[in-house]
């Protein structure tokens, strides 16, 4: 629990101190990265494409980024945003499942350290970027 709290804070001080305002980009360099497996043919539902609609900057905190309440599950985690999609955080030698959460200027990405998701858990990492959150 200790190194889930030290690692939100680590990355929400890393979020506080990039001084950019930019739009949100993946948090993995293009080259590093994997696409995730996606249905064929789907398309994404512009109206549905952030979790939160709501104008202004999110709350970012030990136990929440926005309305999503970290020590959820993944499962529940997607009924609170049904615009989470799956991906994967590229390492050098491992890859882990993950779930990516836009919201405006903001993005949040919860990983797990297991080979493919596990919906009854939650994660074990949380990582956000952008420019539009309060800590």
């Amino acid at each position: 629990m200790m190194t889930r709290c030290s690692c939100i804070v680590v990355c929400g001080l890393l979020f506080a101190c990039s001084g950019r305002g930019d739009a949100p980009s993946s948090h993995r360099d293009a080259s590093n990265e994997r696409p995730s497996a996606s249905v064929p043919g789907s398309t994404v539902d512009t109206v549905r494409r952030y979790c939160s609609q709501n104008p202004g900057t999110l709350r970012v905190s030990e136990d929440s980024v926005g309305p999503l309440d970290l020590r959820m599950n993944l499962k529940s985690l997607r009924g609170v945003c049904p615009s989470a999609r799956d991906t994967v955080d590229a390492e050098k030698s491992d890859t882990n499942p993950s779930l990516v959460f836009h919201f405006k200027g903001l993005t949040a990405v919860a990983t797990q350290l297991e080979d493919s998701l596990v919906p009854t858990q939650p994660a074990d990492v949380w990582l956000v970027f952008g420019g539009d959150g309060l800590l």
